[in-house]
Order: C-alpha cells, then sequence, then structure tokens
C-alpha cells in the first residue's frame, strides 16, 4: 500500500462481524459536526485512518533513547521486547511533508 493511500480515510459501511466493525455508521465528518467544526472534504467518506508505521529495533543499551514523555507529543511508542531479538522497539508515524521552496542540488 502506497503512503498516500494509506492515509486517506476508510470505511467500513455497517459491518458488525469482521475484525475491523462499524456498527455506529460514523465519520469523520459526523465527529467534526459534533465538536461544532466544518468537515474537511475527506472526513466524510471515512471512519477509520490507517498510519504506517516505521519500526525501529534497538538493541543494546538504549542510552540515546528520549523517556517516553518525550516521545508521547510526537505519537512515538517504544515497547520492550525479548522476541525475535531482546531490546527496544520503537513505533513511529509516518506522514507526508511537503516544503514550499524549491530543493537547490549543488552541482
Amino acid at each position: 500500500m502506497a503512503v498516500p493511500s494509506a492515509l486517506e480515510n476508510r470505511n467500513e459501511r455497517n459491518d458488525n462481524q469482521g475484525q475491523v466493525q462499524d456498527i455506529d455508521g460514523m465519520t469523520y465528518a459526523d465527529l467534526a459536526a459534533a465538536q461544532g467544526r466544518t468537515a474537511v472534504a475527506n472526513e466524510a467518506y471515512g471512519d477509520m485512518k490507517l498510519i504506517p508505521m516505521l519500526e525501529i529495533r534497538i538493541t543494546g543499551t538504549q542510552t540515546n533513547l528520549p523517556p517516553q514523555r518525550e516521545l508521547t507529543p510526537f505519537n512515538i511508542v517504544t515497547n520492550r521486547v525479548t522476541q525475535p531479538f531482546a531490546g527496544t522497539v520503537a513505533y513511529v508515524p509516518l506522514t507526508i511533508v511537503t516544503d514550499e521552496q524549491p530543493i537547490r542540488l549543488l552541482p
């Protein structure tokens, strides 16, 4: 799945038997209305957003890893693991970033 399609909204229409269930039939547009704001165009199309995550496996001592309280504002989660290796796993959400300025490459 490409990153742009992964960041789109998904809608599981009236599904109450699968692993991903939508039993209320609401979308992000309904949430926006409840919050008193106008929904953006893609919020009307779904009730789930898939966010691609980068998994970073860290072995040895994690002396350079910031504490979780500093990672939480960026939605980065860490877990200690023992399988398939012993260490720490960090999950970092990926987003598309664009820059208005053109990139100048040196010859």
